[in-house]
């Protein structure tokens, strides 16, 4: 379902149900929503594609969308962008054939019992209208999100796959799709997972690896210039992993290109690291690592000199499983933590609730309110001045 709920209390407003995969028989991945400029919503999941009224929650529009090599089954719209001219960009997550798990995590657990995951498919929608305009078959899987941004006057959108991180082109007056042959970066090493959504810093494409996780290597964050992918550079912030270990990086890197930071969060190592850009050379220095564990995104808010960075914890509910285990099966009480953007010294932090969905996002509302969405409740939480 879709809720929306009152930005000051967290009511809910209204909610309008859209799938029982128990009665669909749909696999229903994470998804996530937009807000167009007119106050609609848009929303994918599964093939499938909504418009929906922002004021009553009432279904406007409906549509389905194109699996393309992968059975339609195995189709999750998760990531679904708006581009500078309106139109919908939307890419499919695919569920390894044979795995029959919901949720997003059984993209992972199919492609760890070594099951194929068909390749990714984009398309072009009508924002008003839900027509599917144009699509484009990607050459591999891409379980990340894409981004949207503008270049030189061309709609651009950078696509995390498996092995590369590719740039496609969205023409308005044409209504195609195409894939920019020019530009495609390599950040994952050997034995490294897929990397996570791109985060724009100045001119740079930054990815963080092992957005699938890895048993063989630590995660790395890795930028690429943006007229050309051949210039790269690469830090590994958390050292190398320890036998046994486990590294998982799910969420895009948090960044701050006014200060010239970039933030990793490694669920796996238990570590988040604030990291120095040289926004002339690309060159990455690490400014900060803490203990802290987290799954999820790290947002940046305040003004330019007292930078916040939001964190959750996690507490493992018993110390002695394994980590990669208690953070699949949500074995674990979070609390979300303001720090210090520059060192990341904590200036607050929270009680622990239920758990967050896994790569979820703590978004920031007026007011220094702070959204956090657990798995039962949607609680609203604000940092207040600590009493003389």
């Amino acid at each position: 379902y879709v809720a929306k709920a009152d930005a000051t209390t967290g009511a809910q407003v209204w909610r309008t149900y859209l799938d029982n995969a128990n009665v669909s028989g749909r696999w229903i991945g994470n998804a996530n929503l937009n807000i167009l400029d007119n106050g609609n919503i848009a929303f994918a999941w599964s093939n499938q594609i909504v418009l929906i009224d922002g004021d009553s929650g009432h279904i406007l529009r409906h549509n389905t969308l194109p699996p393309g090599e992968a059975p339609v089954e195995d189709v999750n719209y998760k990531h679904l962008t708006i581009a500078p001219d309106r139109t919908l960009i939307l890419k499919c997550q695919t569920r390894p054939i044979g795995e029959t798990g919901q949720g997003t995590m059984a993209i992972v657990k199919g492609v760890m019992a070594g099951k194929k995951q068909p390749n990714s498919y984009m398309c072009a929608v009508d924002p008003d209208s839900l027509e599917v305009l144009d699509g484009i078959s990607l050459p591999e899987p891409a379980t990340s999100p894409h981004i949207v941004t503008t270049e030189a006057g061309r709609i651009a959108i950078y696509v995390p796959a498996v092995t590369s991180v590719l740039r496609y082109h969205w023409d308005p007056v044409a209504k195609k799709l195409s894939r920019d042959s020019t530009w495609a970066m390599k950040p994952m090493k050997a034995g490294q997972g897929t990397a996570t959504a791109p985060t724009l810093v100045g001119e740079w494409v930054a990815v963080q690896t092992n957005g699938a996780p890895s048993n063989k290597i630590s995660s790395s964050i890795a930028v690429a210039h943006r007229d050309d992918a051949s210039r790269m550079q690469v830090i590994f912030p958390f050292g190398d992993l320890e036998p046994g270990g486990w590294s998982f990086a799910p969420p895009k890197p948090g960044a701050d290109p006014e200060n010239g930071m970039i933030y990793s969060a490694d669920v796996g190592m238990g570590k988040v690291a604030g990291i120095e850009i040289d926004q002339a050379t690309g060159d990455l220095r690490k400014a900060f690592v803490v203990e802290n564990r987290t799954s999820t995104f790290q947002p940046v808010i305040g003004p330019k000199d007292r930078r916040v960075l939001l964190l959750t914890n996690m507490k493992m509910k018993d110390p002695k499983q394994q980590i990669m285990e208690a953070t699949l099966g949500g074995a674990y009480t979070e609390q979300l933590t303001w720090r210090d953007a520059a060192t990341g010294r904590i200036l607050a932090e929270s009680d622990y609730f239920e758990p967050i969905t896994i790569n979820s996002l703590t978004t920031p509302g007026f007011g220094g309110r702070v959204y956090f969405s657990t798995i039962n409740d949607f609680i609203v939480l604000q940092a207040v001045p600590a009493p003389h």
